[in-house]
């Protein structure tokens, strides 16, 4: 019982995380370069303006936090409803009488944060894709890009973009994919509270089973591991 309701929290706190973590893989696949590789350049100051003219045509300012807001509430609806359709889940709410309220209050909570966060962070989110698409593409590549978002099959994309996180696919897909982590947590979840158990009275713990972690998945959303960070020279007047 102890697990399921650490399991519950454990996963209300990782939904909150989830909807930024999302939205800055849509927006920019690698912000920072690692540790391992070189830091990128600054970028020029004339490509950072052009890219704020971009962004102001892709994301206007008086509809920038309402695209965010419509992107990010369907997420997080999507994936408190996988989480809520966890049979272990299920199996604490009836058996700890009044986990089931404290766990929806808690997703509230994380929600409403969630929210807040992605309001108050937008000007230095904006700042940062300047500088992001800066670094990506030349001034007459954004030119070319805005002005296919100011033409109407652009100005249609960018009002239906943002509601693609609701449409009834992508809501099935999320929600089967938090079941699966939600499986996942729970047969991991065990293991490292023994070893924290074990931690804590002073008893060493044993290793983790070995496993081959590698970056894969994330090497393969941003287009390869070692990705080239310079952008094209820039030949124009």
């Amino acid at each position: 019982m102890k697990i399921n309701i650490t399991l519950a929290f454990a996963t209300a706190a990782v939904i909150g995380a989830s909807p930024a973590t999302a939205q800055a893989q849509t927006i920019v696949s690698q912000t920072a370069a690692p540790p391992t590789q070189p830091a990128y350049a600054e970028p020029e100051p004339e490509r950072i303006e052009a890219a704020r003219e971009l962004l102001e045509i892709l994301m206007p300012a008086s509809q920038r936090e309402a695209m965010i807001i419509s992107m990010i509430e369907p997420m997080m609806a999507n994936l408190e409803a996988g989480v809520l359709q966890s049979p272990e889940l299920q199996s604490a709410f009836t058996d700890t009488p009044g986990a089931e309220a404290l766990f929806r209050e808690f997703l509230v909570s994380q929600r409403s944060s969630e929210l807040a966060l992605a309001r108050n962070s937008l000007p230095t989110m904006m700042e940062a894709m300047a500088r992001a698409y800066a670094r990506r593409f030349t001034r007459r590549e954004m030119r070319d890009i805005g002005d296919f978002f100011e033409s109407g099959p652009g100005q249609t994309y960018l009002a239906q973009s943002t509601t693609i996180m609701a449409d009834p696919d992508i809501a099935a897909w999320q929600r089967q994919v938090m079941a699966q982590s939600m499986q996942h947590l729970q047969t991991e979840l065990p293991a490292l509270m023994t070893r924290l158990s074990e931690l804590q009275n002073g008893a060493p713990t044993a290793p983790a089973a070995n496993r081959s972690v590698t970056n894969s998945n994330l090497d393969a959303m941003r287009g390869g591991g070692n990705q080239t960070t310079d952008a094209e020279p820039d030949t124009e007047e």
